[in-house]
This record gives structure tokens, C-alpha cells and sequence, in this order.
């Protein structure tokens, strides 16, 4: 009769904890009889931060084969194998889970993000039609579908599973602001307001929606109303670029130039490959007749 694998988890979790990545290792190594899924899960983890990023990564996949429905396992695997072998073989890891795993939501809508990060919001679609068919009855499922047809340009379709979606009371958190960015996207800036507005009486925290709320409303020409609410997430989110280039524009277009630029040298420190600011930066200079400065930004924006 074989023993039963040896579990030195809590050994492993003491140094891990104390940051002393270094023993953990030593001990995980120096453990010669087979271990438990979570043993070398731990030490997987420890042998991460020392570097051995493919030992760790091999020790995580005994844990799997250990315990494959261990979804903190797999999330770390993936994690691993994204950052140092590439995305082709992260995808497979989720696949392989989600092979193994038929049941879990939180994997398949993981790997569709992993899809949606590469710009490919056809293969998330799938993945969510997949998903749809095991779970029918899931709102937010159905919501990342409708955001998938708005990735891929059919705004109409997303449009309607959204308002289906709030027709059927859907207690979703990001339902009207999803419903406001479709709409924005459409140039419905009028009706994406009322959403928006919504989104942020609902969740006050929602800097996103509030960015997307400035947004429409520097469009509808109310620039006091987009002010405040670009404000509002600039100060909450100083790194917020989408927020940083339209404050900026916003203050172009109010003739404040001085803090116009100074939002776009902000926004440089953080995205100093974003086009959009170097050429409205340039326009800037422009008006102030800094021709040199002016080309110097054009050429810039021409790079990125």
C-alpha cells in the first residue's frame, strides 16, 4: 500500500508569510516523499518569487493533476505561464481547466478576457456563447456578450440584450453604465446621460461611468457638468488617461490654455505614446504661435 502523499503546507505558509521566500524553497526541496496538491502549490509560489519561474511553473502543474478543480491553482498557473511563456500556452492552461472544470463560470469568462486583452473579441464571443448554452439564465454572462457585439461593431444588437437585460429588472452594478457607453458609442449622447446619471446615483464610486457621464456631456456641449465630473475622477484617479486627454481638450476648448497644457504634461508623464495627446498638445502650441514646439508634438503624434 502507498503512503499517503505528505502535506507540508502549514511548514510552507509560515516562511511564506515572513516573506522568506528562500526557506520555503529549501523546504520544499528538501521534501523527498510525494506531496499534497497544495504543498506544491505553495511551493510553486515560493519557487515564483525566487525566480525558478519554470520549476514553479512545473510544481503548479503537479498540483493541478493533484487537484484539478482547484481554481487558485489554475489562476496562479495561468498567471505564471502568461508572464513567461506566452499567451498561446496561458490559453491552454484555461482550457484545460475549463476541460476539467465544465461548471465553473469565473473560468470561461477568464478566459474570454484572456481573448479580449489580445484584441480578439470574436473568440470571447464564442467563449460566451459557449458559456450561454451551460448557464442560460445568467445576466452577467449575457452582459459581456452584449459588450463583445459592441467590441466587434454591432451596436444595435449589444443595445437590445442590454435593454432586455434592464427590461427584466437584472440586478446588475454596471448594467446602466454599460447601457451609456453603447449609447455613447452610437453618438446618443442625449439618452446615454440619462444611463449614465443612473450608473453614478447607484454607485457613487464608479469612476467610470462618471469619466463616461463627463464625457457625453462635453459632447452635448454642457462643458460646466463635464467639468465637474472629469474633475471628480481626475482628482479620485490622477492616472486615469482617457480622463486626462478629455479634461484636457475640454480646457482647449474653454480657451484655458494654461491648464490645458498642464493636464497634457500630466497625461505624458504616464502615456507618453498616446497620439491623441501629442498632437492636440501640438494644436496648443500652435495657438500660441510655438511653431517649433508645435512640429516637435506633430512628429511625435506621427510615431505612435
Amino acid at each position: 500500500m502507498e503512503p499517503a502523499p505528505r502535506d507540508i503546507s502549514r511548514q510552507l505558509a509560515r516562511p511564506l508569510q515572513a516573506g522568506d521566500f528562500s526557506l520555503a524553497v529549501q523546504l520544499y526541496r528538501l521534501a523527498r516523499t510525494e506531496l499534497t496538491a497544495s504543498s506544491h502549490h505553495l511551493g510553486g509560489l515560493a519557487l515564483f518569487q525566487t525566480g525558478n519561474h519554470q520549476e514553479a511553473i512545473d510544481s503548479l502543474k503537479k498540483a493541478i493533476h493533484l487537484d484539478s478543480e482547484n481554481e487558485s491553482i489554475v489562476l496562479d498557473l495561468y498567471a505564471m505561464v502568461l508572464e513567461f511563456q506566452g499567451t498561446n500556452k496561458a490559453e491552454q492552461v484555461l482550457e484545460d481547466a475549463i476541460a476539467k472544470q465544465r461548471e465553473s463560470i469565473s473560468l470561461r469568462e477568464l478566459l474570454a478576457q484572456h481573448h479580449l486583452d489580445q484584441n480578439n473579441a470574436q473568440n470571447a464571443l464564442g467563449v460566451f456563447d459557449s458559456a450561454l448554452e451551460l448557464f442560460p439564465n445568467q445576466p452577467e454572462l449575457k452582459l459581456q456578450r452584449a459588450l463583445c457585439l459592441q467590441r466587434l461593431g454591432d451596436s444595435n444588437q449589444a443595445l437590445a440584450e442590454i435593454e432586455l437585460l434592464i427590461e427584466s429588472g437584472a440586478a446588475l452594478p454596471n448594467l446602466e453604465q454599460a447601457c451609456g457607453l453603447v449609447l455613447q458609442c452610437q453618438s446618443n449622447h442625449k439618452k446615454a446621460v440619462i444611463h449614465l446619471q443612473k450608473a453614478t446615483t447607484q454607485n457613487p464610486d464608479d469612476l467610470e461611468a462618471l469619466f463616461l457621464l463627463g464625457k457625453s456631456h462635453r459632447a452635448l456641449g454642457n462643458q460646466a457638468q463635464a467639468l465637474s465630473a472629469l474633475k471628480q475622477v481626475r482628482d479620485k484617479k490622477p492616472s486615469h488617461e482617457n480622463c486626462l486627454l478629455e479634461l484636457g481638450n475640454l480646457f482647449l476648448e474653454q480657451n484655458e490654455f494654461d491648464q490645458a497644457r498642464d493636464t497634457y504634461l500630466a497625461l505624458q508623464e504616464i502615456a507618453p505614446q498616446n497620439a491623441s495627446l501629442h498632437f492636440n498638445l501640438g494644436q496648443l502650441y500652435r495657438v500660441h504661435n510655438q511653431i517649433g514646439q508645435a512640429i516637435e508634438c506633430f512628429d511625435k503624434a506621427c510615431e505612435f
